[in-house]
């Protein structure tokens, strides 16, 4: 239920008393066995069991063009665990920016109080929102130390990512691997810069389509720089007068990329391989050479093909996926190229009537 009282007004027309409840009317729980299958029934109860939320909000908001300020106050009532929260959002021409904190009961049984984490978000759209700059930022008043803290600048199909925690510490050991430490602190956990893109090309009134997409990603671990990564999917999908769909798409990985900086570095050791990126990049091509093309960073993941059919109130989906896994039998170690491939009938008024037909590697599962 949600009462406005200035709904005529343009400026305040935002600010309103909301009262919000979810009640589980039926819940089932087993007590019967295997043999004697049985379930107790329960009808609702003043309690947390049968109450999902029950909240008090009251939100004061002003508005003007692309100025808007706003305070929401909301609270836990009976039966729920108590819990005070409170939003403070600012907006101006290109910018936004909220912070927000609470405190709670810990839970039923232990009665003291909490304080939730101060956040606060902000974000910068230029260009008709085609650039984003936000940020998130997270304070742990119980710990008095940041929490996280994460950067996004995104626009015209790439995204730049960087993210730090509060977490612990790893210390490379040449005998072991990389080590957790004892100690935490906040420090810098990865950067990333991804690109997604696709275009779409039509013939024939628009009864054929052709959709080229591509979507590619560059992670770097700053805790554990050996674990940095880069994937890049194509995909190309083909529409025909929305009756049928046919996808081909594959995934390749690189999980060595480090090994190309490692020499600016000063890492030890040395990871073993081709060190210039473009040499390596071509050797993944050596299809005349095995040792070349196995020591390439660069490796296929996965081939799909996807299929869907509309049958009008039926739809029929179908996937084809080849992915290379390692198999070891006799303690020898070889590639298996064994496809999986998964057959599903939908009906499109009642989704959850499906049937699906998944054969994993050779063992056909019915409705997995």
């Amino acid at each position: 239920l949600s009462f406005k009282p200035f709904v005529y007004n343009p400026i305040f027309n935002g600010t309103s008393l909301s009262w919000n409840t979810g009640i589980k009317l039926i819940r089932t729980s087993f007590v019967g066995t295997v043999d004697e299958p049985e379930w107790d029934y329960q009808l609702p109860e003043w309690d947390n069991d049968s109450f999902s939320n029950h909240t008090l909000n009251l939100n004061f908001s002003a508005q003007e063009g692309d100025f808007y300020q706003r305070l929401t106050l909301s609270t836990n009532l009976p039966p729920m665990v108590d819990t005070y929260t409170g939003t403070l959002s600012l907006g101006f021409p290109y910018f936004s920016t909220s912070v927000s904190s609470g405190i709670k009961q810990k839970s039923e049984e232990d009665e003291s109080w909490v304080f939730n984490p101060i956040v606060h978000t902000a974000s910068l759209n230029l260009f008709s929102n085609k650039l984003t700059l936000s940020h998130n930022f997270r304070y742990d008043l119980e710990e008095d130390t940041p929490s996280s803290y994460s950067l996004t600048l995104s626009g015209f199909n790439l995204k730049l990512a960087y993210s730090m925690l509060y977490t612990n510490n790893y210390e490379y050991d040449p005998s072991s691997g990389w080590k957790t430490q004892a100690e935490k602190e906040f420090q810098p956990v990865y950067l990333s810069l991804s690109y997604n893109n696709s275009g779409k090309f039509t013939y024939l009134d628009d009864k054929i389509s052709f959709i080229p997409s591509i979507s590619t990603e560059l992670y770097y671990n700053m805790q554990r720089p050996t674990s940095s990564y880069f994937t890049f999917t194509p995909s190309i999908t083909f529409k025909i007068n929305e009756l049928l769909d046919i996808s081909f798409s594959a995934s390749s990985r690189n999980q060595v990329i480090y090994r190309y900086i490692q020499e600016y570095t000063g890492f030890e050791p040395q990871i073993p391989g081709e060190t210039n990126l473009f040499k390596d990049l071509i050797n993944s091509f050596a299809f005349g050479n095995d040792k070349l093309r196995e020591s390439s960073g660069f490796k296929l993941k996965s081939l799909n093909i996807t299929l869907t059919h509309d049958l009008h109130d039926w739809e029929l989906a179908s996937d084809f996926e080849i992915q290379p896994r390692i198999l070891t039998e006799d303690g020898k170690s070889r590639y298996d190229f064994s496809p999986k491939f998964t057959l599903s009938v939908l009906w499109k008024p009642m989704e959850s009537i499906k049937t699906t037909i998944q054969d994993e590697y050779g063992t056909f599962l019915l409705n997995p």
